[in-house]
């Protein structure tokens, strides 16, 4: 039985799923305790107690469109900028932004455009090329290191052992 796991792992990474494994666990829980299962909080329910959970719900959908409707090539791996670095919270709201802007209808009879989806962030390619300089200047240093010149004379490590 681990739907209390389940319930804070849909809260993290599927916010949509959260009232059904509430749901679940509360009829899990009313089994062994039925009092404690109703004091468990259903979102759709007790939207005050959840706070965030709508921004996680934009979230959560920004992240299914740009994943499905963005198809990059492989050559670009690079450029993106990696899970760890980017603000999901952010790119929504700059997406939410986005789309108010582009959903204002002008004219009944035009339909209007799919609301365009911005890709990950591209991180700088002089960041790129100064972290490769980097590493190449790294890569010198290591191969000219020479371990056999390493005076050793002034080490005693039996005396820095015993203190």
């Amino acid at each position: 039985d681990r739907l209390p796991e389940a319930a804070f792992l849909a809260r993290t990474y599927l916010p949509s799923q959260v009232s059904r494994v509430v749901k679940l666990w509360r009829e899990n829980l009313s089994k062994i305790n039925q009092k404690a299962a109703e004091s468990l909080a259903d979102p759709t329910e007790y939207e005050n107690l959840f706070p965030g959970l709508k921004e996680a719900f934009v979230a959560e959908e920004y992240i299914k469109n740009s994943l499905y409707t963005i198809s990059r090539p492989a050559n670009e791996y690079p450029l993106v900028t990696p899970n760890e670095e980017r603000n999901i919270m952010q790119e929504t709201i700059d997406f939410t932004v986005q789309n108010k802007v582009s959903e204002e209808p002008e004219d009944e009879s035009v339909p209007s455009p799919r609301p365009l989806i911005m890709p990950p962030v591209a991180r700088k390619v002089s960041e790129e090329i100064k972290d490769e300089k980097v590493l190449l200047d790294l890569d010198v240093d290591l191969d000219n290191l020479e371990l056999e010149d390493i005076d050793t004379t002034d080490i005693f490590l039996d005396e820095e052992m015993s203190d």
